[in-house]
Parts: C-alpha cells; sequence; structure tokens
C-alpha cells in the first residue's frame, strides 16, 4: 500500500489534488465538470497500480514505440503516490 489517502468525493491525498487542479481549470477555460467521484476514483486506481511504468513500456514498445522516461515517469507517480493534505 502506498502512503497516501484514497478518497471517494472529497477529503486530502494526490487523487483530490489531481481532480481539484483539472477542475479548476476546465471552470476557467468556460467548461463544466461533472465527474468528481468518477475521476477521483480512476486516479485512485492508477496511482494503486505498482506495476504501472512497466506495463506502460511494454504497450509503449508494443505498438512500436521507444520508452525514455521510465525514471521520470516512476519519480512523479511516486510524488504523487506521497503528496497527502490533511
Amino acid at each position: 500500500m502506498f502512503p497516501f489517502s484514497f478518497i471517494s468525493g472529497g477529503g486530502g491525498g494526490a487523487a483530490s489534488i489531481i481532480v481539484n487542479a483539472f477542475k479548476a481549470r476546465v471552470i476557467a477555460d468556460g467548461g463544466t465538470f461533472e465527474a468528481n467521484n468518477c475521476m477521483i476514483a480512476q486516479i485512485n486506481v492508477l496511482l494503486a497500480q505498482p506495476q504501472i511504468v512497466t506495463t506502460f513500456n511494454l504497450r509503449v514498445v508494443a505498438d512500436g514505440g521507444t520508452f525514455e522516461s521510465a525514471n521520470c515517469m516512476q519519480t512523479q507517480i511516486t510524488d504523487l503516490q506521497n503528496i497527502n493534505i490533511n
């Protein structure tokens, strides 16, 4: 288990921070944001996958691409996992 909070609709944690930033940007651009709980749930699922970088790499290579930023991607995911707002 990672040291960040799983949430379902509010409170602190990485998913809430990501969703709030995205929501603010959508609204600032004149859009409507209605997928708060769904988006939080999906981000929590992604952040909970310890093999996400490896899986992404395999998909890129399978599609004929080159994945050169595994360390950077892992660092960013780890940073997100360690966000905890109380």
